[in-house]
């Protein structure tokens, strides 16, 4: 969970957290994440322009960015919707804690551990910026 590295112990887990975001709104409003968030001290906004340069930039920060990517089929024509923890960056790409698993010979979602998953550039660019450059959705943490 990204808000752990940023303020630890705030949620007991997962499901402390699902059962804090009822009262603001549903999981897949960006707004009820913010709200709630903003409410226990963490500031962050969701964004529909990023690109490699927020993450690098937010990572030089020490902080966490969940982007939203196309996590179903093939890397070249994904599908779907999930979000993901960008937590580092290497030569080719990023480290993410990745829920659904990670990709094996550009398939994706085989449930297996999702610790630290590197996802290259070339990944991303289909999964992530779908939409061309500055395309990225993600939630962006501040302070």
């Amino acid at each position: 969970m990204a808000v752990e590295g940023l303020k630890p112990g705030l949620f007991k887990d997962d499901d402390d957290y699902a059962a804090c975001l009822e009262g603001y709104g549903d999981t897949v409003n960006h707004a009820a994440h913010t709200n709630m968030l903003w409410d226990r001290g963490v500031k962050s906004s969701f964004h529909y322009d990023l690109d490699f340069d927020h993450l690098s930039a937010q990572l030089k920060k020490r902080h966490p960015v969940v982007i939203g990517i196309l996590h179903r089929g093939w890397y070249k024509q994904p599908t779907g919707g999930h979000m993901i923890t960008v937590i580092g960056e290497y030569k080719d790409g990023f480290i993410v804690h990745d829920p659904y698993g990670y990709p094996i010979s550009g398939e994706y979602g085989n449930r297996l551990d999702g610790s630290n998953v590197l996802f290259s550039y070339e990944s991303l660019k289909y999964r992530w910026l779908a939409d061309g450059p500055r395309s990225g959705w993600g939630r962006i943490f501040h302070g």
